[in-house]
């Protein structure tokens, strides 16, 4: 699988806002965001634009204005980052059923469960789990439920 870098970018700056709240608990600018991690603060502000119109930041306005958490890490799935900042994971194949053949169906139905059984281990991921699998010395690899 592959993450583009608009939701890698989300990801991470998700994390450094709640890092930053448990701190200072002040709004942060995208300029900091950006800064901290080493991206364009045009990427910075259009990843967290997107956050504050999911519901995850708030964005306040003016002087001390800036961005906040507003959510919890245990409450932010891998799959909402992912949907909010992507769109929704599809399962397209691009020939038409009526191709001339019952193996575009069959292709079709495959795609769509493993979108379905995609989509339910993101749900399972949270944030909460990638901070701490970030943490950990020897980096454990995820486990996926089979």
């Amino acid at each position: 699988m592959k993450l583009s870098k608009t939701t890698t970018y989300a990801v991470l700056a998700l994390e450094c806002l709640l890092c930053q709240d448990g701190q200072a608990g002040s709004p942060m600018r995208a300029r900091e965001v950006a800064e901290r991690l080493g991206i364009p603060t045009d990427s910075a502000l259009k990843v967290l634009q997107a956050l504050a119109r999911g519901g995850l930041l708030k964005s306040t306005l003016g002087r001390r204005g800036g961005y906040r958490a507003n959510a919890k890490p245990d409450e932010v799935t891998l799959l909402r980052l992912i949907e909010l900042m992507d769109g929704p994971i599809t399962a397209d194949v691009p020939v038409p059923a009526n191709a001339g053949s019952t193996l575009v169906s069959a292709l079709d139905g495959v795609c769509a469960e493993l979108r379905d059984r995609s989509r339910a281990e993101l749900e399972s991921i949270t944030l909460e789990r990638l901070i701490e699998l970030s943490n950990a010395e020897d980096r454990p690899a995820l486990a996926l439920a089979g």
